[in-house]
C-alpha cells in the first residue's frame, strides 16, 4: 500500500466513526432538554396535575377512609378531561383475604351508568384470590403491602370512581392516592381503559367459558 493509500484509508475510517459519533448524537444529544428517562418532566406541559385522595377532611393526620360492610364510597368524582397517571392504595387489616377479593372497585367515565372497570380491588392489582404477595411489573406492583397501578386511563368529560365493601368485615382503613392531568381537552380518538373480572365457580363441562365480550 502506498503512502497515499494509507492516509486515503485513514481519512476514509475517521469520516466513518465521525458519521457514527454524530448520527448517535442526533438520536441522543448529551445533555439536551428532555434526554434520559425523567427528562421528559423539565418539559412545559399543557395539563394541570392533581390529586384526590383519602386526606382528613378536617385537618387532622386520619389520612383514610373506613368502610362498612355493605357501604359504597366515592373515590373519585371531577367534571372535564384528563388522564389518570397513578393509583395507589393501602388496606388494613391486611390479612383479611375476603376484604380483597369482595372491595370492588368501580370506574365510570364520561357519565356511563354502567362501569367502564369493575373489579376485586385485589385483583384489579393482579393480586389474586385475596392474597397479597410482593411482585413488580411495569404497569402494576404490589410491594408491603401497597398497592400501584400506572396504566393511564384518560377520560373527556367525567371521571368517577366508587368502592364498594360487599364483605362482611369492616374496612378499618382504606388509604389512596389517584394522581392525574387534568386537560382543557384530550383528542377524540383516546381510547379508555376498560377492565372486568369474571368468574364461575364451578365451571359448567362441556361449555366454553366467556373470557370477553365487547363490541366497539
Amino acid at each position: 500500500m502506498t503512502a497515499s493509500s494509507r492516509k486515503c484509508a485513514v481519512f476514509t475510517a475517521a469520516l466513518a466513526v465521525g458519521f457514527i459519533l454524530v448520527g448517535a448524537k442526533a438520536q441522543n444529544p448529551v445533555g439536551s432538554l428532555g434526554a434520559g428517562t425523567l427528562g421528559s418532566l423539565i418539559l412545559p406541559n399543557n395539563g394541570v396535575t392533581k390529586h384526590e385522595g383519602s386526606w382528613d377532611r378536617r385537618g387532622g393526620n386520619a389520612d383514610m377512609r373506613g368502610v362498612n360492610p355493605g357501604e359504597t364510597i366515592t373515590l373519585m368524582d371531577v367534571k372535564g378531561a384528563g388522564i389518570v397517571r397513578r393509583f395507589w392504595v393501602t388496606i388494613a387489616p391486611r390479612a383479611t383475604e375476603n376484604i380483597h377479593r369482595q372491595a370492588i372497585l368501580r370506574m365510570y367515565w364520561d357519565g356511563e351508568t354502567k362501569p367502564s372497570v369493575e373489579s376485586p380491588i385485589g385483583d384489579f392489582f393482579g393480586v389474586g384470590f385475596g392474597k397479597q404477595v410482593d411482585y413488580q411489573s411495569l404497569p402494576l406492583n404490589q410491594t408491603s403491602g401497597g398497592y400501584n397501578c400506572y396504566w393511564p386511563m384518560p377520560f373527556h368529560k367525567s371521571a368517577r370512581w366508587t368502592l364498594t365493601n360487599l364483605s362482611k368485615s369492616r374496612i378499618d382503613a382504606f388509604y389512596y392516592n389517584i394522581d392525574y392531568t387534568a386537560y382543557d381537552k384530550l383528542p377524540a380518538d383516546t381510547r379508555l381503559f376498560h377492565a372486568q373480572w369474571r368468574r364461575e365457580n364451578p365451571t359448567t363441562p362441556d361449555k366454553n367459558y366467556t373470557i370477553l365480550e365487547a363490541t366497539g
